[in-house]
């Protein structure tokens, strides 16, 4: 496997150690645009680094309210070379010009034009505590899952997020997109028709109000995040009953909705 399969490859720079210059050569991130064609037309080019297409591609649909399982997915074909993967599904499904999705420019997934399109079908609020975690549990956790960010670690460029049983990290995925990342979960979750009402997701990054549209569209009852949410997202979190955890750091973490979950 090459470096680039890999989703990274060496380049050339000039690196200061504070005295001189030097050249040398490092490990940067890849990039490439990936065109998700549906039922023969064009639905989005999402900027990623061509990592698990086929969960990227999948959780997105499912993100866009396009798909509901695995199976509704009749064909998919990837052509790697060029970036592109072709989906074939129930052609009632496939939505119109006016519908949001599609659009010509390039990001990475999750941008939409309002933040409430797209989420039509979630789940009720999460009443349920089949999960509880204590607060030793969760700085555990978060410690495996970034020994478990290869990808960061060699390049310094990428997000991470990963699903956890609350026992161990259960799948790791890393991408230059933080949206990527969350919908590479959901159709890693899919394609393993893996029921995600008592899984955890850990993250890199902040927890916006679409990160928590994401886990909510996905059923899971608990987010864990290095870094701080934004006061939409608490809020939205508080709606569907997701325990929001953040600034996880050393042995201290702060808990802003439904505490309920974690060991108090």
């Amino acid at each position: 496997m090459t470096s680039e399969q890999k989703g990274f490859a060496p380049r050339p720079v000039y690196t200061f150690d504070g005295r001189r210059f030097s050249k040398t050569e490092v490990d940067i991130i890849r990039e490439i645009p990936l065109q998700i064609f549906l039922n023969e037309r064009p639905l989005a080019t999402i900027a990623c680094t061509g990592l698990h297409v086929d969960e990227l591609a999948m959780g997105y649909l499912a993100s866009e309210g396009l798909i509901q399982k695995a199976s509704d997915i009749k064909d998919m074909r990837i052509d790697s070379e060029a970036g592109i993967i072709r989906i074939l599904t129930d052609a009632a499904k496939t939505p119109g010009p006016s519908d949001g999705p599609f659009r010509g420019n390039i990001a990475s997934s999750g941008a939409r034009s309002s933040l409430k399109e797209g989420h039509h079908n979630l789940p009720g609020p999460m009443t349920q505590d089949a999960l509880l975690l204590s607060p030793d549990q969760v700085l555990q956790l978060m410690d495996q899952f970034i020994d478990q960010c290869h990808l960061h670690r060699i390049t310094r460029g990428t997000h991470g997020a990963a699903l956890s049983d609350g026992k161990g990290i259960l799948v790791v995925r890393e991408d230059i997109g933080r949206h990527n990342t969350l919908d590479m979960l959901a159709g890693y979750a899919l394609l393993n028709h893996l029921n995600c009402s008592d899984k955890i997701i850990l993250r890199t990054g902040r927890a916006s109000t679409e990160i928590v549209y994401k886990a909510w569209n996905l059923g899971v009852p608990v987010v864990l995040s290095l870094a701080m949410p934004t006061t939409q997202a608490m809020q939205l979190a508080n709606e569907a009953g997701i325990t929001l955890v953040g600034a996880i750091r050393g042995r201290s973490m702060q808990i802003y909705t439904h505490e309920r979950r974690i060991g108090l």
